[in-house]
């Protein structure tokens, strides 16, 4: 939901900001909300893959789980692209 808002928001932000010249806190803003979702994100991928490892010592299941999302992503990264290409 986070990563979906944030690619809203760069997406309309030529609309939002027309005449606007940028400012310091746009500088600071823009980047900072970027490690938010991006934290948000990892903390998605990662959580519970880290959870099965600290807590119930079960590495290969928390290694496949990460491959999994891996490969996931990287096929609708793929299929995106493919998308936007034509």
């Amino acid at each position: 939901m986070v990563v979906w808002l944030w690619s809203l928001v760069m997406t309309n932000l030529s609309q939002v900001f027309q005449n606007s010249t940028p400012t310091v806190t746009t500088f600071v803003l823009m980047p900072l909300i970027f490690m938010i979702t991006a934290v948000l994100a990892g903390g998605a991928v990662l959580g519970y893959p880290l959870y099965l490892v600290l807590h119930e010592r079960k590495w290969g299941t928390a290694i496949t789980l990460v491959a999994l999302s891996l490969i996931w992503l990287g096929l609708i990264a793929a299929i995106i692209t493919l998308l936007a290409i034509r």
